[in-house]
């Protein structure tokens, strides 16, 4: 569809994407997120570092996981300067986090994270890295290809003043991720190898 391929050629642009394949569209921030996470294997002494002032479309995942024993969640704590929202990041990454996952900006008190250093710090320790950015796109600028992280989610309905159902999920092509087991669509199994290894083999 002509419109659609518009659409993901303008949102790629915004977020400074380097290819509009590089994103699926979802129904919202949670669905990104659940896409994300599911894409990644888990064992028990893994651990998940995140954030104090996270939305329950995170958390609520975060928590299931963890009460599931899959593995460990750990929080660091944001402050109003992002020096210190960094060390607590820095104090808290180690061998064992698997995944880094944040918001861009706070949905709590509207604090925005050092988000290039924050993903800087979890790519020292191999950590797959997911961006809440639900409350920036359409507000601050967003450059993902400079942040480097393998996942930033974002939501139209809000500072975009699009309708509900109107999000997305921007896949980085250098992660080693995994067609996710909770979300199998048409793209996953097309015989173009271009195709089903880009972030559209999410979509239906």
């Amino acid at each position: 569809d002509s419109s659609l391929n518009t659409l993901r050629e303008k949102l790629a642009s915004l977020i400074s994407a380097e290819n509009p394949s590089d994103l699926c569209f979802t129904r919202n921030a949670t669905e990104g997120i659940i896409i994300g996470l599911s894409s990644i294997d888990l064992e028990s002494n893994d651990e998940i570092l995140t954030s104090d002032q996270e939305h329950g479309a995170l958390m609520d995942r975060l928590n299931f996981i963890d009460q599931k024993g899959r593995a460990k969640l750990r929080m660091f704590k944001i402050s109003k300067e992002p020096e210190e929202t960094l060390q607590s990041v820095k104090d808290l990454l180690n061998e064992k986090t698997k995944i880094l996952a944040f918001s861009h900006v706070s949905c709590q008190t509207g604090i925005r994270l050092p988000v290039k250093e924050i993903c800087k710090a979890g790519r020292e320790v191999g950590a797959y890295i997911l961006v809440d950015g639900a409350q920036s796109i359409g507000d601050i600028s967003v450059n993902v290809k400079d942040y480097d992280c393998d996942f930033y989610v974002g939501n139209g309905h809000k500072w975009l003043c699009g309708p509900k159902g109107t999000s997305f999920l921007y896949i980085n092509p250098e992660s080693k991720i995994e067609t996710s087991e909770t979300f199998i669509a048409r793209g996953s199994f097309s015989d173009d190898s271009i195709t089903r290894r880009s972030a559209t083999r999410f979509e239906y």
